[in-house]
């Protein structure tokens, strides 16, 4: 049986610095909830994350093979997360301001170079103390994904940046077996950088992305989608509201790409819980959104990023959209 966590970080912060108290193993539950808070930040709000933060527990003193599901309220900033695995589940809030808080920029770059490591492999570039904040948030923005490995995505300028940070760290590691895994991490990012530099595209070896031109703009896809719930709105109803429901339409949509690529289970179960408490009036239709993904849409598997939404001078709405392969989640809306 797992535990119920209720979080705030601003009670950790006295544990860190030079005048912290000594209190070791008050300080490695805060670098879990930490790392955890990292992970939500440094995605998008509203949108469920499979990170790749393994689970602390130790049922039966064995480690818990699962990893922490996770979504962070985008109105709220409460976080809320749970293991994949075990029964443990919890809520974190505070985390504004803190050393744990790496909130993505409104500028930031697309991603240009995306790869797959191994979760040692991942877990030895978590452990490098040097990593200044961006560097920080391309490795806790990755993900879970098939045959437990990591998928790891930023734009070249990042991942470059990045490597410059493995390649410092791995010359002073002393002990033979992590500099092995920084290594070999680092010809990993190395090669990803040389693939994207020659194809100008992200590769994955993940079944179903058709080439970018060879679809319709994201944003014209999105409302022929949202045709069921668009049909619930009328003229009268507020920007807001319109927002508010195809945010879920959204989430519905990635929920779904999600899973398709095998990057994490129980999305669909965790987009449904959302949009009964976000939207309950859409609840629903929510198997309808399924099936007409499922049916209609099931080949695209392109990730939504940032939505923006308008009402032209004729009163119709306007609708912007950003598409990403879902390689990388952090860019799954």
């Amino acid at each position: 049986m797992g535990n119920a966590w209720s979080t705030d970080l601003r009670h950790f912060e006295g544990l860190f610095g030079p005048d912290a108290l000594h209190a070791p193993e008050a300080r490695r539950i805060a670098e879990y909830f930490g790392s955890i808070a990292m992970a939500a930040t440094s995605w998008y709000a509203d949108i469920p994350m499979p990170s790749a933060i393994r689970c602390r527990r130790r049922p039966k003193r064995r480690p818990c093979p699962g990893h922490i599901n996770l979504v962070r309220n985008g109105k709220s900033g409460v976080i809320e997360w749970n293991c994949s695995s075990c029964d443990d589940y919890g809520v974190i809030d505070g985390w504004q301001s803190t050393m744990w808080d790496l909130s993505r920029p409104e500028d930031e770059d697309d991603p240009e170079v995306d790869l797959l490591l191994s979760d040692t492999e991942h877990r030895a570039l978590c452990g490098i103390n040097e990593l200044d904040k961006d560097s920080l948030r391309v490795v806790m923005s990755a993900l879970t994904a098939r045959n437990g490995e990591v998928a790891m995505a930023a734009s070249l300028e990042e991942m470059e940046h990045l490597a410059g940070y493995v390649a410092a760290a791995a010359n002073a590691e002393r002990k033979r077996a992590r500099q092995q895994l920084l290594d070999a991490a680092g010809q990993k990012i190395d090669a990803a950088m040389r693939r994207a530099e020659t194809s100008g595209a992200v590769v994955l070896p993940f079944p179903g992305v058709t080439a970018p031109g060879a679809q319709p703009k994201i944003s014209a896809t999105l409302l022929e989608f949202a045709e069921p719930v668009l049909e619930m709105l009328d003229d009268e109803t507020p920007i807001q509201a319109i927002e508010d429901a195809m945010q879920m339409v959204v989430t519905v949509w990635n929920a779904i790409v999600i899973e398709e690529w095998g990057l994490a289970t129980g999305m669909l179960e965790e987009a449904r819980r959302l949009m009964q408490s976000g939207v309950p009036a859409l609840a629903p239709i929510f198997d309808k959104l399924v099936d007409r993904k499922r049916k209609k849409f099931g080949g695209d598997l392109r990730g939504v990023g940032k939505v923006e939404i308008s009402r032209g001078a004729d009163g119709g709405l306007l609708l912007k959209a950003e598409a990403h392969q879902p390689s990388s989640l952090g860019e799954l809306h």
